[in-house]
Parts: structure tokens; sequence; C-alpha cells
């Protein structure tokens, strides 16, 4: 908060916003945009790259990559 970011609590993500190869922003559950100037996950890669940002934005090994990863439980925030 100090540095300009601002914390929404009990805000589900639907998808991560991709421009050019770059995460720009978020949309909200509740249909609501936010653009940033950076995107932080603290969700699994799974979760984040496959669902979030979505396989179309994955150069094909990466997105591979990101399938083959086993998870063992996980919880976390965007």
């Amino acid at each position: 908060r100090a540095h300009g970011a601002e914390i929404l609590e009990q805000s589900g993500v639907e998808r991560v916003l991709v421009h050019g190869g770059k995460a720009t922003g978020v949309v909200l559950e509740n249909g609501d945009t936010i653009r940033a100037s950076a995107v932080i996950s603290s969700v699994d890669p799974n979760r984040t790259f496959l669902r979030l940002v979505g396989e179309e934005h994955l150069d094909d090994e990466f997105a591979q990559q990101i399938r083959r990863y086993r998870l063992r439980g996980s919880s976390g925030k965007v």
C-alpha cells in the first residue's frame, strides 16, 4: 500500500488480461476490470497460467511444462 498498491479482499479473479505478451490487469468475478502495470499471483502455476492467463498466451513448450507440474495442495491469492 505504501508504494501505491491496492489490495482488494474477497475479490475473486476470473482471468488475467494479456496484451503484447504482458499481463496488463485482471477481470474480477463480478465483471470489474482492473488495469495494472504488474500482476502478481500466489496461486499455483497450473491455475495461474492455464486457467487465469490462458494457454493461448503461452509458448507451447512452457504450457507443456506447466501441465506436467505436479502439485501437493495449494491455496493463494492474485
